[in-house]
């Protein structure tokens, strides 16, 4: 299997892939409540050294045991644990990105404001950067309609440099529903008219593109439309 991706990278001649962790991982625990979810991203990690890929992708914490402020510390020890494992086997040159959440329930990061707070108050010292999900987004109320606006509240918030690449996917609930439910492109609330500028930016500040839509029929001609 892993020569087989090892081929299909080579084949396909895509330049960034990405490895997306498992959805329930959950590290805003204390350490010795997550050791299996530490052992599934680290082996995660393993994949992505030995297919040549260049991240792993997380989703931020839930906080339904603690304040925001515990859950967030909880995160940041989890990370001092993982990174000492990845130096140690040496698989710390695949980059740790976040990705921000929909709100769901008890989710941390919904918001540019709790995403910057974690960063400035956490995560500024570590190897890590953030994936932004267009769905998620409209989920948890950051509206994509005003780009440049958006754009200027993450360099204010984390530093536009932070962020590694985007999950570009339509979806399927209003602003602020706190639900994670994507679309094919141009067939969700997004529609074109919002996501043609996201992807004109990250094509012009070489940022990858990463397509999570649910119907896989129409992928070929999501991928063309975007190129």
């Amino acid at each position: 299997q892993l020569a087989a991706g090892r081929e299909e990278r080579i084949r396909t001649g895509q330049q960034w892939w990405l490895i997306h962790s498992n959805y329930l991982i959950n590290l805003s625990k204390p350490t010795e409540q997550v050791t299996k979810e530490l052992d599934s991203v680290v082996h995660d990690f393993q994949l992505a050294s030995a297919l040549g890929y260049d991240a792993i992708n997380v989703h931020i914490g839930k906080m339904k045991w603690f304040t925001l402020d515990e859950a967030m510390i909880n995160m940041r020890k989890n990370l001092d644990v993982l990174f000492a494992r990845l130096r140690e086997e040496k698989l710390d040159h695949v980059q740790y990105l976040w990705e921000n959440t929909a709100w769901q329930w008890s989710e941390i990061g919904s918001n540019l404001e709790e995403v910057g707070y974690f960063y400035k108050n956490y995560l500024t010292n570590l190897p890590v950067k953030f994936c932004f999900d267009t769905a998620h987004c409209r989920g948890g109320w950051i509206d994509l309609r005003d780009r440049n606006l958006v754009l200027e509240q993450i360099n204010d918030l984390i530093g536009i440099d932070q962020l590694y690449c985007i999950h570009f996917n339509d979806a399927k609930v209003p602003l602020g529903s706190k639900l994670d439910r994507h679309a094919s492109l141009g067939r969700g609330f997004l529609g074109r008219k919002t996501l043609a500028p996201i992807a004109q930016w990250a094509a012009a500040h070489d940022r990858s593109l990463y397509i999570e839509t649910p119907e896989p029929d129409l992928r070929a001609d999501e991928i063309s439309k975007v190129r």
